[in-house]
């Protein structure tokens, strides 16, 4: 659920430029001005970002009554009735500050075009949290559906997603659950914490779903077994040690440690694992 976090950022971004863009357009459309702005900045030759029903922009709760995502094959991503409560006072100390962020209905109908580009360069050296110019803590996001459209699993499924971020001064912590709400069950636990500083990571991560689950499925496990998997890890990223238990249909498939250490100022890695893989499905 990667790309409901950076709509939650984007929704952050249209907090810190209302305020900052505030004094520009006194007498003016603000909600144009500034919904333009927006668009502009996040949007790419192929990559459309459209708002509409922009309400309290320049307020301490804003609504957005829908968002869409395009590419060349049009509409893949659907956000409907956002909103965002937020601390604008706290921009002016460095800080973006959010209560709230959340939306009625994200829905992903199809998977996107991949961007030229957007695949990270398989030569990067370590894991690095952005360096921001403001602070950003956002603490709770809440999406009470998201739907994922057949084209994407090939089933339709609908989850909920609550979490909550933190990124500051080159660190970051997160959390994210998510829960099928269509009657098949499952659910998904994870909680992170990395220092560019320190290169201390903490990850702890639990899938459970039953047969047909949404993950089995991503991962294209053959048959889309019952799914029971977690992952922890914790120190260094040059002295990391991650436990791995990767269950499905009663069988361990992945059950051992990863260690994870630097070679000539790259890291690489070295596993000890027992169980049994099951055969993928084809591509």
């Amino acid at each position: 659920m990667r790309r409901v976090m950076l709509m939650a950022l984007a929704l952050l971004m249209m907090a810190a430029t209302g305020l900052r863009a505030q004094d520009q357009t006194e007498g003016a459309d603000d909600n144009g001005f500034l919904i333009n702005l927006l668009e502009n900045r996040l949007s790419t030759e192929t990559r459309k970002i459209r708002l509409s029903g922009v309400e309290g922009v320049l307020d301490r709760r804003a609504t957005v009554e829908r968002i869409t995502i395009s590419d060349p094959e049009g509409v893949w991503l659907q956000i409907d009735d956002a909103l965002i409560d937020w601390n604008r006072s706290a921009l002016l100390r460095g800080r973006v500050e959010v209560n709230t962020i959340s939306a009625e209905r994200i829905t992903f109908s199809r998977t996107p075009i991949a961007e030229e580009g957007a695949l990270p360069d398989p030569g990067a050296r370590s894991f690095q949290v952005p360096e921001l110019p403001v602070s950003v803590r956002l603490d709770t996001l809440d999406i009470q559906e998201i739907i994922l459209g057949e084209p994407v699993l090939g089933r339709e499924a609908r989850l909920s997603a609550e979490g909550s971020i933190s990124i500051a001064d080159g660190s970051v912590e997160a959390r994210l659950e998510m829960q099928r709400l269509d009657g098949a069950g499952g659910e998904f636990a994870l909680s992170a914490s990395f220092a560019n500083e320190t290169e201390e990571l903490n990850l702890d991560l639990h899938v459970a779903e039953p047969q047909g689950g949404v993950f089995a499925t991503l991962l294209g496990l053959e048959g889309a077994p019952p799914l029971e998997t977690s992952i922890t890890a914790q120190g260094r990223l040059d002295d990391l040690r991650a436990e791995v238990d990767f269950v499905a249909d009663g069988d361990d498939l992945i059950d051992g440690v990863v260690r994870v250490d630097r070679v000539d100022g790259r890291l690489g890695f070295e596993a000890d694992f027992e169980g049994r893989l099951r055969p993928m499905l084809p591509p």
